[in-house]
């Protein structure tokens, strides 16, 4: 499976995203992309990020990942 998500971004900065690896069998072929850095999911780990960043996402894998997604209103709006 070759699967990218296209490029995203929140101009408002409305959010923060709060993702938790629960499954990931594959750690090093399923990533993020904020900004100009990139995270791969770890399992029971959490990857924090501000949606007004750039971000995308790549799945190298054949397998499914089961990741976790809070997302959490900016504290200030």
């Amino acid at each position: 499976i070759d699967i990218d998500i296209d490029i995203d971004i929140d101009i408002r900065h409305r959010h923060s995203h709060y993702h938790l690896g629960i499954d990931i069998p594959e750690p090093g072929s399923v990533k993020i992309r904020v900004g100009n850095k990139e995270f791969s999911w770890i399992q029971d780990k959490c990857i924090i990020f501000d949606d007004s960043f750039e971000h995308e996402v790549f799945h190298k894998g054949i397998k499914d990942r089961v990741v976790f997604i809070v997302h959490k209103c900016h504290p200030q709006l």
